[in-house]
């Protein structure tokens, strides 16, 4: 029996019988109705993660080296975020997105990050990475597989404009940790794309 790929070849190809074949199948074919995720609100701290250049680095060297840099972060940053309480949500392709149930864990993962890179690049100096962090805390929609939400997409913002090496974190961040071990320095208001107000961003100095 014909699949139906081939039913619709031998009617584009104007097989004498065919359109009477594809009218049936049509008739017979079931569709699966895709499911509607169940999504619920909650609060969480948001972590990206960016590797500077990325673009650059495949261009300069090729899709077998790019891809190696990206095992690389993926193999420095993982284990760090599990390690420390998160949850790894999903890889953005040259970054990450981590959720924590608790501001300071997902600060105190940042720093360790950088310093694991830092690490990294003083033992391979010729495969060096570079990466941006951005933290951000609020409501998200959680379904199985990702979060969404203004909140997501304003940490992953944040980490756009940060600086390579650096933690850049939005001021409910900052107000959350500031009495605990971490130091933050003011970077001003920044104006973001879907966002009418402007947003108070925080460094954290590692």
């Amino acid at each position: 029996m014909l699949n139906f790929s081939d039913l619709v070849s031998s009617y584009l190809g104007e097989v004498p019988g065919a359109d009477k074949n594809l009218e049936q199948a049509l008739t017979n074919i079931e569709v699966q109705k895709p499911q509607i995720p169940t999504m619920r609100e909650t609060k969480t701290s948001l972590l990206f993660t960016d590797i500077v250049n990325s673009s650059t680095i495949f261009d300069k060297f090729g899709d077998e080296y790019g891809r190696e840099i990206v095992a690389i972060h993926d193999n420095l940053v993982k284990p760090i975020v599990s390690q420390r309480g998160g949850v790894f949500v999903k890889g953005t392709g040259d970054g990450i997105l981590a959720s924590f149930e608790s501001c300071g864990r997902s600060v105190k993962t940042a720093i360790l990050i950088h310093q694991k890179v830092v690490e990294h690049n003083t033992k391979f100096p010729l495969m060096p990475i570079d990466v941006r962090i951005g933290i951000n805390v609020g409501s998200v929609i959680k379904d199985e597989n990702d979060l969404y939400g203004s909140s997501v997409n304003l940490a992953a913002r944040i980490t756009d404009i940060a600086d390579p090496g650096s933690i850049y974190s939005t001021g409910i961040v900052y107000a959350r940790c500031k009495e605990k071990e971490y130091q933050f320095v003011e970077r001003g208001f920044k104006s973001f794309k879907g966002f009418d107000s402007k947003i108070p961003i925080y460094e954290v100095i590692w």
